[in-house]
């Protein structure tokens, strides 16, 4: 699942600089293509791997996929503090 993340990292790269609405306009698109693009690679597992363990499968999806709102979640507190310090 390290691809759907880093397709997504390269996208948003492109967004240094941008007004805040659209930088997170970018955000929602780019991981919405990181959901499709793991929907696909989930389409694909089972003719790769024989023996699939489909509840570890599914975990793994929700982590990588919720990762990037937890860190966006984090960085805001962090920006909150300093800027009340």
């Amino acid at each position: 699942m390290v691809l759907p993340g880093a397709v997504m990292v390269r996208g948003l790269k492109q967004s240094l600089g941008l007004p805040q609405g659209a930088v997170l306009a970018r955000f929602a698109v780019w991981e919405l293509a990181k959901l499709l693009l793991s929907v696909a690679m989930m389409v694909v597992a089972p003719r790769i791997v024989s023996d699939l363990s489909w509840m570890v499968l599914m975990l793994a999806l929700v982590v990588c996929l919720k990762v990037n709102w937890a860190v966006l979640l984090f960085d805001q507190r962090r920006a909150v503090q300093r800027s009340i310090s």
